[in-house]
């Protein structure tokens, strides 16, 4: 197992953890998920964040390297600068969701922990004599994270989306890098494990900020359109499946592993497949895993699959998802049909996001 720093805290309030791998628990919550929620909307909320991993490539060719291995220009990344990308296999496959973060003297990678090993592995047999060292930061260093307008203020410091800086925070040392995930700002914290506690403890003194867990955080990101790795889309899938394509991969750059898949789609126009978002009908809320038919007529053809769901806040307690369907059934006000609780319910294809951002 990989237990968060927090873990003995966690426990002594009794909180009931979710899996996320074979080496990670989540917390589910803290207090009633409306409460969580709101904290978000109005303030800030704290998440603790053990499935978040972290590696620090050094060397000289390092960017250089990058940029022939990932999706995005890394090429062009200044100090404090971050790119999303993705790590393909030969066959244009994802095999990890990164966060490039440059600084001066080294660069780090965000990603899931579950895949930090399978990451360093892949580039390490792709090294054929350049200067680059990569290390597994994991354990050395954990993070938190803060969303909401009030995130910011919480730790005396405003970002622009997609930059970072190392800075002090209640007297250590944290990298603080702003990716908006939630549909709010968005501020990552990491730092030592030492620091985890007196940094968790200090963060939820201060007013207008409010621990919270992977369900409030869940229906946030989902109400933002903002679909995830190994829970909507996963080693299986290419990045023009994902929704996620202009953030994620530059056209303009040269070669990478890869490479050839993503253009021959995009020049063929359109992938197989796409990551979508739905409004369902009633009361009743589809789960991931969900079929997606093309109507509620016995022996329908199947489509698509549901990916993630939840009921939105923000519009009226609607249940909402993202969802995996043909090319065909993509647009905008296409009905079609899963399961929710035993019965059809009817699902309407809706353009992402469901809720406009907060900057």
């Amino acid at each position: 197992m990989h237990p968060s720093p927090l873990q003995h805290a966690h426990d002594e309030q009794g909180v009931v953890y979710l899996p996320f791998g074979d080496r990670v628990r989540i917390v589910s919550g803290f207090d009633a998920i409306e409460l969580e929620y709101a904290a978000v909307r109005k303030a800030a909320g704290l998440m603790d964040r053990p499935e978040r991993g972290l590696l620090q490539v050094h060397g000289g060719d390092r960017l250089d390297f990058l940029h022939r291995m990932v999706t995005a220009d890394c090429n062009g990344l200044q100090p404090g600068q971050s790119r999303r990308c993705f790590l393909l296999n030969a066959k244009g496959r994802i095999l990890a969701d990164l966060l490039i973060l440059h600084k001066a003297e080294r660069t780090w990678i965000g990603l899931d922990e579950p895949t930090a090993a399978t990451v360093i592995d892949e580039l390490d047999q792709l090294l054929f004599g350049e200067d680059v060292q990569i290390e597994n930061a994991e354990r050395r260093m954990h993070c938190l994270s803060l969303h909401g307008p009030g995130a910011g203020a919480l730790i005396g410091l405003t970002l622009e989306p997609m930059h970072h800086v190392t800075t002090e925070l209640h007297g250590h040392e944290v990298l603080i890098h702003r990716f908006d995930e939630c549909g709010v700002p968005s501020y990552h914290l990491w730092m030592s494990g030492d620091a985890a506690s007196p940094i968790w403890e200090e963060l939820c003194r201060a007013e207008g900020c409010k621990p919270i867990g992977w369900a409030a955080f869940n229906t946030l990101r989902v109400e933002a359109g903002q679909p995830m790795f190994h829970i909507d889309f996963g080693p299986n899938n290419q990045p023009h499946e994902t929704a996620l394509l202009r953030e994620t991969v530059d056209f303009t750059k040269g070669c990478y592993r890869g490479q050839e898949i993503v253009a021959r789609i995009e020049a063929q126009g359109h992938p197989a497949q796409v990551i979508v978002g739905y409004r369902a009908e009633g009361e009743a809320l589809p789960e991931a895993g969900a079929p997606i038919a093309v109507s509620h007529e016995a022996g329908a053809a199947e489509v698509g699959v549901v990916t993630s769901s939840t009921p939105s806040p923000m519009l009226g307690n609607a249940n909402i998802g993202l969802a995996m369907v043909k090319w065909a059934h993509r647009e905008p006000g296409t009905v079609l049909s899963s399961y929710a609780e035993g019965s059809r319910c009817k699902l309407t294809v809706t353009e992402l996001p469901f809720v406009e951002a907060i900057r």
